[in-house]
């Protein structure tokens, strides 16, 4: 057993990432648990990208943290100024250390890279852990893993037709509702589908904090379903 554990007062530590700031009323976080966010620089320069996104997504990530903040959240932050280019990874480690962490809790992390490093230092560390459902799709991996099964190669609309029906998402008597049979006709171009799916997901957005990254999923979702469509 590591020294820096108190095996006397259990702590958990819960993480949340950029990409994971989902409506306050649906975190399954106890308010005892400390929540960890760090601005990565790994984030933000293993691609190149605007200073404008970077930007966007560190804005989003410190209204979150605030709005957790004042819900009566414990909030560990740790932004670009502070030791900027070391390692999400080894903030993490350092913090876990220092603050006696014996527990951490987070959801299913896109990143596969980034996920094998968590379950490296979470073996590493010998800490319990407790990954939970992400908030971002209606399927999950489970789902996925079975659909994917036997299949030598892989098509979007057969996986969207597949969960419109398991959904009931614009279905009717296990058929494509009318509205998706009208509009796959309408001679929308591509850009005009881009520009409705973006009036879709304005017009249904609330005032939550995380706005800025709902927008930007509802709008790839709706781009997505919309350009579909328009082929299925």
């Amino acid at each position: 057993m590591t020294s820096y554990i108190n095996i006397k007062k259990l702590k958990r530590l819960a993480l949340v990432l950029g990409n994971q700031l989902f409506p306050i009323y649906q975190q399954n976080i106890d308010k005892s648990t400390t929540i960890f966010m760090c601005e990565d620089h790994g984030l933000c320069t293993y691609e190149k990208h605007h200073k404008s996104n970077i930007a966007l997504f560190f804005m989003a990530m410190r209204s979150y943290r605030d709005q957790l903040t004042e819900t009566g959240y414990k909030i560990k932050y740790i932004d670009c100024n502070q030791d900027f280019k070391i390692p999400y990874i080894n903030k993490l480690e350092n913090f876990i250390k220092s603050g006696g962490y014996t527990e951490i809790e987070f959801y299913e992390i896109e990143d596969k890279n980034f996920e094998k490093e968590i379950f490296v230092l979470i073996k590493k560390l010998n800490l319990k852990y407790h990954e939970q459902k992400s908030l971002m799709f209606m399927d999950n991996r489970e789902s996925f893993k079975n659909f994917c099964a036997e299949k030598k190669f892989l098509l979007q609309a057969n996986y969207y037709k597949k969960n419109r029906k398991e959904f009931n998402f614009l279905v009717e008597d296990n058929k494509p509702a009318l509205f998706l049979q009208i509009f796959k006709r309408l001679p929308f171009s591509k850009i005009e589908l881009i520009i409705i799916g973006i009036l879709f997901s304005l017009a249904s957005d609330t005032a939550e904090a995380s706005i800025t990254f709902k927008s930007f999923d509802k709008t790839s979702i709706y781009v997505n379903d919309l350009y579909l469509f328009a082929f299925l």
